[in-house]
């Protein structure tokens, strides 16, 4: 299956990257290209920052209700596009049609699921043990926040950085991997469709050394959000310290399988083979030691 070419979504237009540059997506189950898409560079990446900011002063004032109300269009949206979104994960990053699902699903009931939970935050009185101040605790959208994908649930990891920003009313810049994007810029086709407000989410991926360190060091972002190695995080760490931003990452780990005496011996084991080899093994929380 071939997916054509695919622009960048930046400021609520699908464009071409400034150099004109593209590049190839390899299928990794035959090594043959399936999609090309706009590559990112260091000018895309300011244009996606400048974006961003324009479309957080539109999105932070927004209400909770005409939040939801967008967010519920997208989730819509993503289920009427679901065959061909579980298509590009399947020969993207290379997982059954049936474990894209999951993917799919992340990104449906982040949608839902934020949105709702927004309901239940309320400012706050808190009592002052002299009684001579008043102290109250509100609710405020961070920022413009980055996000930094890894490979293995393309719209997975989507859906677990879309749902919580756009809920609190920050806006977004998706990087995906570069070998896994099309997903991802396939949702940036569906934004657009939908005439998604313009600048709130914003999708390109390029060279990190170009892209993710153009947005890492700029003084836009409020919030720079990760998921990778623990080199890369520290890398991001180094270049985030241009201004005050809030760090989200998820790095390298080493989990342990743990067996006690008196488990159930063929449970453990069917477990046991799910969490190693699930994935083909490519999960974060993949055992790695039994």
């Amino acid at each position: 299956m071939e997916f054509g070419y695919q622009k960048m979504y930046i400021g609520g237009a699908l464009i071409e990257s400034v150099s004109k540059n593209r590049s190839d997506v390899i299928c990794p189950a035959d090594g043959k290209p399936i999609a090309q898409i706009a590559e990112a560079g260091k000018a895309d990446a300011e244009k996606a920052l400048e974006a961003a900011l324009n479309g957080f002063e539109f999105w932070s004032k927004c209400s909770l209700s005409e939040r939801t109300q967008w967010m519920l269009k997208l989730r819509e949206a993503v289920l009427e596009n679901e065959h061909l979104l579980r298509s590009a994960i399947v020969y993207e990053m290379g997982k059954t049609y049936d474990a894209a699902w999951e993917d799919i699903e992340a990104v449906v009931n982040a949608l839902e699921w934020y949105p709702n939970a927004m309901k239940n935050l309320r400012d706050e009185q808190i009592p002052d043990y002299e009684n001579t101040h008043t102290h109250k605790m509100i609710q405020q959208p961070a920022g413009v926040a980055v996000a930094y994908l890894a490979w293995n649930f393309p719209l997975l990891n989507v859906g677990f950085k879309i749902g919580p920003a756009l809920a609190s009313g920050c806006s977004l810049i998706i990087k995906p991997s570069e070998m896994s994007p099309i997903s991802s810029y396939l949702l940036g086709e569906i934004l657009h469709d939908i005439k998604f407000p313009a600048g709130v989410v914003n999708i390109l991926t390029g060279p990190p050394d170009k892209v993710a360190t153009t947005m890492t060091k700029s003084n836009i972002p409020s919030v720079v959000t990760m998921i990778g190695s623990t080199q890369t995080g520290k890398q991001v760490i180094a270049d985030s310290s241009s201004s005050i931003k809030k760090l989200s990452m998820e790095l390298g780990g080493n989990a342990p399988f743990i067996v006690f005496e008196d488990a159930d011996m063929k449970t453990a084991l069917d477990l046991a083979m799910g969490v190693k080899f699930g994935n083909c093994g490519q999960i974060c929380v993949a055992a790695n030691r039994f």
